[in-house]
């Protein structure tokens, strides 16, 4: 339930004291002096006003017309000794005021009438969240009606979503590579902008060399730096009255966490080689695919930072964890590059559907839509899609991927099927191991810096791996 606030302006102490203890459970502050107290609510609204008909100075009708002016909602409880019963319907029905209390006050009276606001409220502001999201409900499908799943193995992701469309706040969304992290990052910001043309400002930071991620980010002045030719604003300026994407946070490395971290405190930013600071005002999202909570243990990720970006913390379920998303997936994509190539829609085979749902999927959603791609585009001209073109032999496909803290239990499986091809075949073992960390490049989208950190493999493996 909603802790209610309740602002009590009386020019009379003993009233001021009878209210706020007999409602000693509720958040109370209270008034003798009306203009001290109308600046107050001004600043702070409160849920329910009650306040004197006449005082000296603001009168109580005066007092709530200016609220109202201000466009502040509130129940409101007029405390008069003077039953004009005419002016006091005019009150209730122009909205001013919705009870009323007549002197001498009785505690039980107080507290029955504040009891009955409380329930009307409860009612008005539950009635609001209903249509807060049917609206909301409204937008994620217009801004979303590509997002696969948001009924169905997104259904936690679609409530989180819902829940701070009207709250802008700092989100960081976690989730494997290929899990459409982006994804969410845009329908948040549709959301945010409610149709107006904000600016959605991306930088990803393990793309950027980090020598030039700094200038990106904060922006420089000519002459910063040797190749400083003109003034750059920087993407968190850009991002003013917007919203900032910070895709891959966790490889950002410390010194730019700590002024990133000092721009979200102070709201200020300053560009390279400036002394003056520019205000900025930004929702942030960042995304990840690292666990932030360990690298803050291993000290490579600031916690102050961490505790800063995820005010609101999404995890991105794999893929491995949708199976019944997946036919709605296949089809989607099948569509969707069909049309593109401008060809007839391919007919999928139903042996295609459960097959896809035993595989492990390490690369997820992105992985999914460049194999339906590449089966599109070999299937050329015929009118369904040919499951021997799948680049896996189907004993391949597992509940887990390789790269999934929980498929241990599948590695001796692993091993038979690597043997088994190697004898049945005669695949070179250096071939193996070739095929192999092409598989582990593969699923970290062939960044060898993240497959070395992961699997502790060198970087020259990995490299010498990659060449023909």
């Amino acid at each position: 339930m909603k802790d209610y606030t309740i602002a009590v302006i009386d020019d009379e102490p003993a009233i001021l004291f009878t209210i706020e203890k007999s409602l000693s459970e509720y958040q109370v502050d209270t008034f003798s002096d009306a203009k001290t107290g109308l600046e107050k609510v001004l600043a702070t609204p409160y849920d329910i006003i009650i306040i004197d008909y006449k005082m000296p100075g603001i009168s109580g009708i005066e007092f709530l017309k200016t609220i109202k002016s201000h466009n502040i909602s509130y129940f409101g409880i007029m405390i008069t000794a003077y039953a004009e019963k005419d002016l006091l319907e005019n009150l209730i029905n122009d909205n001013l005021i919705n009870k009323v209390f007549e002197k001498p006050l009785a505690v039980n009276q107080i507290r029955e009438i504040i009891h009955e606001a409380v329930a009307e409220l409860n009612q008005k502001y539950k009635l609001q969240a209903d249509m807060d999201r049917l609206v909301t409900e409204n937008k994620m499908l217009k801004a979303g009606g590509k997002i696969i799943g948001l009924e169905g193995g997104l259904k936690e992701v679609s409530e989180q979503v819902k829940a701070i469309a009207t709250y802008p706040i700092n989100v960081l969304i976690t989730g494997e590579t290929g899990t459409g992290k982006e994804v969410i990052a845009d329908l948040l910001h549709h959301l945010w902008a409610k149709e107006k043309q904000t600016p959605f400002i991306k930088i990803n930071c393990a793309a950027i060399p980090e020598h030039l991620l700094e200038g990106e980010l904060f922006g420089y002045k000519k002459g910063a730096f040797t190749g400083a030719e003109r003034d750059k604003p920087g993407k968190i300026e850009l991002a003013h009255k917007g919203t900032l994407l910070l895709d891959e946070i966790g490889e950002m490395r410390q010194d730019l966490q700590a002024k990133l971290l000092r721009v979200l405190q102070e709201k200020k930013v300053e560009n390279l080689g400036s002394n003056t600071v520019t205000d900025v005002d930004f929702n942030l999202i960042c995304t990840t695919n690292r666990d932030l909570i360990k690298a803050c243990r291993k000290k490579i990720f600031r916690p102050d930072l961490y505790y800063r970006i995820s005010t609101f913390h999404i995890p991105l379920p794999a893929l491995r964890d949708r199976k019944k998303d997946i036919p709605e997936l296949i089809n989607y994509f099948n569509e969707k590059h069909c049309k593109r190539l401008h060809m007839k829609k391919k007919i999928v085979p139903e042996k295609m559907y459960s097959l896809f749902s035993r595989y492990g999927w390490p690369g997820n959603i992105r992985e999914l839509e460049h194999l339906i791609l590449r089966m599109v585009i070999m299937t050329g001209a015929a009118p369904e899609l040919n499951i021997e073109q799948i680049p896996f032999q189907e004993e391949s496909f597992s509940e887990q991927p390789l790269n999934s803290p929980d498929s241990e239990g599948s590695y001796e499986q692993a091993l038979q099927v690597i043997a088994g091809k190697v004898i049945h075949s005669g695949i070179p073992l250096k071939q193996v191991t070739k095929d192999i960390l092409h598989a582990i490049l593969k699923a970290f989208d062939n960044n060898v810096k993240k497959a070395s950190e992961k699997t502790t493999i060198s970087k020259d493996i990995f490299y010498r791996a990659k060449d023909p």
